[in-house]
């Protein structure tokens, strides 16, 4: 489901804040698929803070959350397989050319 949401935006020439709203939906319905995190947790990942790319611009995301952020009190990282990463790529892509 999160990627046919994400295609019926692609194919948009001018994606509206809606579509881009409607991408961000779709990447956090994928992430609570592939990882163990809590909604909180979910609502204030961000790009370059939370998810990272150790492995470069080619590799996986990586969600890394510090020991303050989690309820446990304790790091956490889970690698984000392929199809969550090129979802999240998507979104950068969307987001970078929607119209405001």
């Amino acid at each position: 489901m999160p990627r046919k949401l994400v295609q019926t935006v692609e194919r948009k020439t001018h994606p509206s804040r809606r579509d881009a709203v409607t991408v961000q939906i779709a990447v956090a319905i994928e992430i609570l698929l592939m990882a163990p995190l809590r909604i909180a947790n979910l609502a204030r990942l961000r790009l370059d803070h939370d998810l990272l790319r150790p492995a470069g611009a080619h590799g996986l995301y990586l969600i890394a959350l510090g020991d303050v952020e989690t309820k446990t009190g304790e790091p956490y990282e889970y690698k984000l397989p392929r199809p969550a990463t090129e979802l999240i790529d998507d979104l950068a892509a969307i987001l970078s050319k929607h119209d405001d």
